[in-house]
């Protein structure tokens, strides 16, 4: 099962952490802070060249209803295929995105 991260979401963790550890370090400078800071603005760095992928979802939805089309059906109401199609698309991607939340 694949699972995914919100990229802005661990950004903005590492963020407050860096400003977190820079706050404590002016009062106490320590190397080990100064380590575990530039620790995370390496992890930032990295995290940063990732590629983030956006999802078409009305796209997806008219793609696979056009392939669902191509089967032949019992049934002639086309509306009623692609009304079926588009609600079950939605359901399910906002269930991936609920999952993906922790909801």
């Amino acid at each position: 099962m694949e699972q995914y991260i919100d990229k802005d979401a661990i950004v903005a963790e590492i963020e407050k952490r860096i400003t977190e550890g820079e706050e404590v370090v002016k009062g106490v400078p320590s190397s080990a802070i100064f380590g575990l800071i530039q620790a995370y603005k390496n992890t930032l760095s990295f995290i940063e060249t990732l590629e983030v992928k956006e999802v078409d979802l009305e796209k997806e939805i008219q793609d696979h209803i056009r392939e669902c089309l191509d089967v032949k059906f019992p049934t002639t109401n086309i509306e009623l295929i692609k009304k079926d199609v588009a609600y079950t698309a939605k359901k399910f991607f906002e269930l991936g995105l609920k999952a993906q939340k922790g909801e």
